[in-house]
């Protein structure tokens, strides 16, 4: 059975219609699966509870990065990581870059979910591909974690309303008050201190910028990150530091092909596990969701998880 849980107050959702798109997910699933409509974390997990995982033969959650982010959160709470059935992730959120390293055929969510229908009632053997999130905290896990600028352009994206126009237009603003060392773009770098602590020692930090990835591209298709594709390993890349803004901004174009150069004033480092301590509270995200302002973070790399890769499994579909 696929069970697609559909997260009743995501974008997607409420533009569709909760309801409606419950119906609509259940007419695309047939008799392969079951859309649930959940509402909230308690429902989440209740959710999970009625349905024994070796029933499970793929869990959908119908939204973004942050959709998957909660629901595998819930279900490795639920089952086990021992116990935890494959995933999909598909296009249906305002970030959608686990859907896009992976391979999801479009950018049509329901025709994905009748696709894997399909596929599962066919009883042909499907493609997975593994990928190790980051647990944060002990509770949540995730792909993509940061703290400093990422945050802070969070709190503005979402404020404006989020959306690939509203991030092109904030992109070029900040590019612009790079170039002439603008307000704006001096209140997003500003310095975060603390002390950073890892298995071979510790060290003071004054960053303006930190992300950590266990996925290979940011928004936009930007390569940054060592970590993540086919061959995933259980490491972290951090990429951390206080960049020259002027040059951050001139080398936009090398950033986005994977190139980072130390002149920029940023390092890239792989970790399995960190802890940051921060001298004052500052918010930090984790796949798109921005989280509560906290002086101490926890990240360890979590156990394998396994995607479906759905568009190369329709290439060999007959």
């Amino acid at each position: 059975m696929i069970l697609v849980l559909i997260n009743g107050k995501a974008k997607f959702a409420k533009q569709y219609g909760p309801e409606r798109l419950t119906q609509d997910v259940q007419h695309a699933l047939g008799q392969a699966g079951k859309a649930a409509l959940t509402h909230s974390l308690e429902h989440l997990e209740e959710t999970l509870r009625g349905h024994d995982p070796q029933s499970i033969s793929a869990i959908v959650p119908f939204g973004g990065d942050g959709t998957v982010s909660v629901a595998l959160t819930t279900a490795m709470r639920v089952y086990g990581a021992d116990r935890l059935p494959r995933f999909l992730a598909i296009k249906a959120g305002t970030m959608n870059e686990i859907a896009t390293e992976i391979g999801t055929l479009s950018r049509n969510p329901l025709q994905d979910i009748a696709a894997l229908g399909r596929l599962m009632k066919s009883g042909e053997g499907i493609p997975t591909t593994h990928r190790y999130p980051m647990v944060i905290n002990g509770e949540r896990l995730g792909f993509a974690f940061g703290f400093g600028a990422s945050s802070r352009f969070l709190e503005r994206y979402y404020a404006a309303g989020a959306g690939v126009l509203v991030a092109l237009r904030m992109v070029a603003t900040y590019v612009g008050s790079a170039l002439i060392m603008g307000s704006t773009i001096r209140n997003l770098f500003k310095p975060v201190t603390g002390r950073l602590v890892h298995a071979q020692g510790s060290a003071p930090m004054a960053w303006t910028f930190c992300l950590a990835l266990t996925v290979r591209k940011l928004p936009f298709g930007v390569l940054l990150s060592t970590s993540g594709g086919p061959n995933a390993r259980p490491v972290m890349c951090v990429v951390a530091g206080a960049p020259k803004l002027i040059r951050l901004a001139l080398c936009l174009p090398l950033i986005w092909i994977g190139r980072l150069p130390k002149w920029i004033g940023l390092t890239r480092t792989e970790y399995t596990d960190l802890r940051v301590e921060l001298d004052e509270p500052m918010a930090w995200h984790i796949d798109g969701d921005v989280c509560a302002p906290s002086t101490h973070i926890e990240i360890v790399t979590g156990p394998k998880v396994h995607f479906i890769e759905l568009k190369r499994a329709l290439k060999t579909e007959p």
